[in-house]
């Protein structure tokens, strides 16, 4: 999965408002009719309020959203929600310019650049998206990018799981026959339908998030051009970069998500981690990072271990430090236990409390009991339990 917590930070750092500035490059026509419809419905659509940003009625889509992008995903607007951004980046309240209006074939692409600036008037961009639109009865409605871009692409079924890929790739029917028995294995365990599950594999992370739409977003461009991510409202797993992309474990486990929407971030990374490894290592690899890390510096304190979120672009601490409370809890009250971890909220208060009520885990406590069991299982090795042996029980 990718490292969210760096992108979250930052945008942390934006002074949200609701006076958007919208900007249109000089070399646009403003004049032409087509140009001024496609301008009009872009300028209502990314300044709409966020009660429809955040509704779970998607009628509303009907407006700017062709039939053909609804009936395919529920949630059609897939740069808006891309994994990576929270808040999402149409709810940021960002600052944009659109940079060109092109044509290809039947489509309109808007092409702009969502950006915010800082109190010393630095420009700060955050992404720089494709939206392409056609014109159909009088009007004009958005169409995903990604459909266009991999229109020519290979599709393969297996089991539950539809595969897109580029012809470029050799596709593994072992590991994908492995993915979609994992899927199977998952959703009875956590109660989570067993429906169909798109999967677009791609060969980094750069092009993923090309293939997408976005030109440029923040977090782009790192040593580690390895990412992906599980889109829960429309039921894709996104991979980029990895070896053996058709088993990506990790994105699998994400699942779960839509079955526990009042869980803390740190468990859901976490139990994906414990289960699914990071970046194609195992958890034990980036304990022992993260204990090495962590362990001489006398500036740490892990009693606000919430605040630990990033080491570097290869180990992320949350799905450590996460991955083990999720271990914790399956150790002492099995896949119950660990479910109980997951119903507490999704705020601070909720995190902490959680860890008090289900691991016994006093907030004066994590940092000492955290550093003994990183050294603990740096040497000995994590023993992780399962899924695959609590489905059995």
């Amino acid at each position: 999965m990718r490292s969210p917590s760096i992108i979250f930070l930052l945008l942390l750092q934006l002074e949200l408002s609701a006076q958007q500035l919208l900007q249109i490059n000089h070399g646009i026509d403003t004049l032409n009719i087509e140009n001024k419809g496609i301008l009009k419905k872009w300028q209502k659509y990314i300044t709409y309020d966020n009660e429809f940003l955040n509704r779970e009625k998607y009628a509303d889509f009907n407006e700017y959203w062709a039939k053909e992008a609804i009936q395919k995903n529920k949630y059609p607007d897939l740069l808006n929600y891309n994994g990576a951004l929270s808040p999402s980046l149409l709810e940021l309240g960002l600052n944009n310019k659109v940079i060109s209006i092109s044509k290809r074939n039947n489509y309109y692409i808007i092409k702009s650049i969502f950006y915010y600036t800082e109190t010393d008037a630095s420009f700060v961009p955050v992404a720089i998206t494709n939206y392409p639109l056609k014109k159909e009865n009088g009007g004009y409605y958005f169409y995903n990018i990604l459909d266009i871009n991999t229109h020519n692409w290979k599709e393969k079924r297996v089991g539950q799981i539809l595969y897109h890929y580029s012809s470029a790739h050799k596709f593994n029917s072992r590991n994908a026959k492995k993915t979609n028995k994992a899927y199977f294995i998952l959703t009875s365990l956590f109660g989570v339908p067993f429906e169909k599950l798109d999967y677009y594999i791609y060969e980094s992370c750069d092009n993923l998030y090309n293939t997408i739409g976005f030109d440029y977003k923040i977090g782009m461009g790192g040593k580690n051009n390895k990412c992906g991510y599980f889109d829960a409202r429309n039921n894709i797993i996104h991979t980029g970069g990895y070896e053996n992309p058709e088993f990506h474990e990790h994105e699998l486990i994400h699942i779960i998500n839509n079955s526990f929407t009042n869980a803390h971030d740190w468990f859901l990374a976490g139990i994906s981690g414990y289960w699914g490894g990071h970046f194609e290592k195992d958890l034990k690899y980036h304990i022992e990072r993260v204990y090495n890390y962590y362990k001489n510096d006398t500036t740490v304190n892990l009693n606000n271990i919430l605040d630990y979120e990033q080491l570097d672009d290869f180990t992320n601490p949350v799905y450590v430090f996460g991955g083990i409370f999720c271990h914790l809890a399956l150790e002492k009250n099995g896949i119950e236990g660990l479910k109980r971890l997951f119903s507490y909220g999704k705020s601070e208060e909720d995190f902490y409390l959680a860890i008090q009520k289900e691991l016994s885990i006093n907030r004066t406590e994590i940092h000492r009991i955290m550093l003994n069991l990183l050294q603990k299982y740096s040497s000995e090795g994590l023993p992780t339990i399962s899924y695959k042996n609590l489905s059995i029980k």
